[in-house]
């Protein structure tokens, strides 16, 4: 029996397939998974996606058009 087999649950290739390319994956009532290659990374992405869900959550109340600006990866 290897480390790997003792560590995988039935779940795990679904959230993977599910998550994709992606970093963060939101969970229904269950808050998120983060995944990335270093522990100060994985902090990283929540920290600032908590940052901005009330400015988000601000431009919503304005019930006006908010659009979506390009996403650029550099």
């Amino acid at each position: 029996m290897t480390t790997a087999s003792r560590w995988t649950y039935p779940e795990d290739d679904r959230i993977a397939s599910v998550m994709g390319e992606a970093d963060i994956l939101f969970l229904k009532n269950h808050g998120v998974i983060v995944v990335a290659p270093t522990i100060a990374e994985s902090w990283d992405d929540p920290y600032y996606l908590e940052r901005a869900a009330p400015v988000q959550l601000l431009a919503m109340a304005t019930q006006r058009d908010v659009g979506v600006w390009p996403c650029t990866t550099d």
